[in-house]
């Protein structure tokens, strides 16, 4: 029986494009990595500048490789796109995956996600929300979930009784106010994510004294290796050429 599980790459990446339509002065140049010589193509452009034949002045092409962010492929180079250089999924007008709620406690009862999050793109913590048709009370408990101040009504005593019985028994997460003393105006503390992108690798240039100061003790120590790896395979080989 063979073994299902398959290896994971340590640091998996997506080889993206790094070409774009349009014919820019700067981004339309030829680019030499590893000594072979990549053009963009007929009618197009490096998505960042590339460094002119004979100028010394650093290109993004070159941050980028100098980050080690360069795919090559048979004829192309590509950016090299870490899984963990995103630690969010941009939410698109395509709401996949919400479907009705889960063990609803009300016919009508909606899932709490969608009210979610349509509440967390119009509104802030300490926000008003109002909810003229109460159910069972969804559109309350994501307020109070989230810091929004909320009003709900309903003709309906038992939509009431529900939303009412719900909201005394639920229990919340505590999110740490960004400033005490302004209350939720201020918002939460956020934790950061990782947000790496081409640009902001091609375009920094706080990059280039590092690169300056680094890359000569790295080609000197790969230098080394190397020849001490055609020390080693000469030794072990010698006697049989």
């Amino acid at each position: 029986m063979q073994d299902s599980h398959v290896a994971r790459p340590p640091n998996p990446f997506s080889p993206n494009p790094l070409t774009s339509g349009g014919i820019r002065a700067n981004q339309s140049l030829p680019f030499i990595y590893r000594g072979r010589e990549f053009n963009p193509g007929e009618g197009s452009c490096w998505k960042t500048t590339a460094r002119p034949v004979g100028s010394n002045k650093i290109s993004g092409m070159d941050r980028l490789a100098s980050a080690n962010r360069i795919w090559v492929g048979k004829n192309q180079v590509r950016f090299k796109a870490y899984q963990r250089d995103f630690g969010l999924k941009r939410l698109t007008n395509f709401w996949t995956g919400l479907a009705g709620a889960k063990d609803p406690i009300y016919v009508v009862q909606t899932n709490a996600r969608i009210v979610e999050r349509c509440m967390l793109m119009t509104t802030r913590p300490g926000d008003l929300v109002l909810d003229p048709t109460c159910g069972s009370g969804t559109t309350a408990y994501v307020a109070e979930q989230w810091g929004r101040r909320w009003i709900t009504i309903d003709t309906s005593r038992v939509a009431i009784a529900l939303a009412r019985q719900r909201l005394l028994t639920a229990q919340f997460d505590y999110y740490e106010l960004k400033d005490d003393p302004k209350g939720l105006g201020a918002g939460f503390k956020y934790n950061t994510v990782p947000h790496i992108t081409l640009k902001s690798i091609a375009q920094n240039t706080n990059l280039d004294p590092i690169f300056a100061k680094h890359e000569p003790i790295l080609d000197k120590a790969l230098a080394a290796c190397n020849a001490g790896i055609g020390l080693f395979i000469a030794e072990l080989y010698g006697d049989r050429r």
